[in-house]
C-alpha cells in the first residue's frame, strides 16, 4: 500500500494564472485588436470611394506584404529562436 502524494492534495486546490501582463502590454493588445478589427470594415469603405482602384491598391498592398514575409520566413527557418524581428535585428 503506497501513502497518498502531496500531489493528490494540491489538485483539489484551485489554480490561478499567473499575471505577467502589466497595463502597459494590456493596452497594447486592446488598440491592435481594434485598430486589426478595421481590415474587416475598410475594404466597403474603400470600394465606395475610390472604385475599382481599391481592388489595385489592395493587390499593390498584397505584393508588398509578400516581400516583406518570404525574407522574415527565410530568417525564420536560418534561425529558430524565440524573438522573432527582434532576434532577427
Amino acid at each position: 500500500m503506497s501513502t497518498p502524494s502531496s500531489s493528490s492534495a494540491t489538485e483539489a486546490e484551485p489554480q490561478e494564472l499567473e499575471r505577467t501582463l502589466g497595463l502597459l502590454p494590456a493596452l497594447a493588445i486592446g488598440t491592435g485588436t481594434m485598430v486589426g478589427a478595421g481590415i474587416f470594415v475598410f475594404p466597403g469603405l474603400a470600394a465606395g470611394k475610390a472604385g475599382p482602384a481599391a481592388m489595385l491598391s489592395f493587390a499593390i498592398g498584397a505584393v508588398i506584404a509578400l516581400l516583406v514575409a518570404l525574407p522574415t520566413s527565410e530568417l525564420a527557418t536560418a534561425m529558430p529562436e524565440s524573438g522573432g524581428g527582434y532576434f532577427f535585428g
